[in-house]
């Protein structure tokens, strides 16, 4: 009867470890959790704002490339003036 009384301790022992164990896993598990959730909001907050500059550099490609022609044209009519006042 001892003996039982000994062995059913161990294994009560052995079980409470167990669980503790359990515990601590689902502990950490839980704050894995709740980093991930906020990763994830990070990662949409980042998506967003990389949303919004791509609309803004569109904004002002068109802008940019029309001032670049205008600038293209000046510069021809420019060479073409100097050209011709050489030739005078």
């Amino acid at each position: 009867m001892r003996v039982l009384n000994q062995t059913l301790m161990l294994k009560k022992n052995e079980l409470t470890q167990v669980y503790q164990g359990q515990a601590r896993t689902t502990t950490e598990l839980a704050s894995m959790c709740k980093d991930l959730r906020g990763v994830g909001a990070e990662r949409q907050r980042l998506e967003k704002g990389q949303d919004a500059g791509q609309a803004r550099i569109l904004a002002a490609e068109s802008p940019a490339a029309a001032l670049t022609e205008r600038l293209r044209v000046a510069v021809g009519i420019l060479v073409e003036q100097l050209q011709a006042s050489e030739a005078v």
